[in-house]
């Protein structure tokens, strides 16, 4: 299957980029899957020596994850285990930028 990720520009020299794209993942694929494919493509904008936020939504405005940057840590918000039923139908997921790794939602 494929899934559209988009996110947030981090910043103006940012908007010339082009910041969503399609990657596939198997049809059993799991919410576990993503961030590791995330990374090793440098999807996901960082500042180096900050912790940046990123919080990841579907379509329907449902918090999937959050991944603190500096950390490498990842945080799951939802009890949907597969892609398929966290894109529901839409296969369309968002990285929001917050930046402020002390926010809480």
């Amino acid at each position: 299957m494929k899934i559209r990720f988009t996110r947030d520009s981090v910043c103006m020299a940012d908007d010339v980029n082009d910041n969503d794209r399609d990657y596939e993942f198997n049809e059993n694929a799991t919410i576990e899957d993503i961030m590791p494919i995330i990374k090793s493509r440098h999807f996901l904008a960082s500042i180096i020596g900050n912790d940046v936020l990123w919080i990841l939504y579907n379509m329907y405005d449902e918090k999937i994850l959050s991944y603190y940057t500096l950390k490498d840590e990842i945080i799951y918000h939802t009890t949907k285990k597969t892609l398929s039923d966290v894109c529901d139908g839409t296969y369309h997921l968002h990285f929001r930028y917050l930046g402020d790794p002390n926010y809480t939602d």
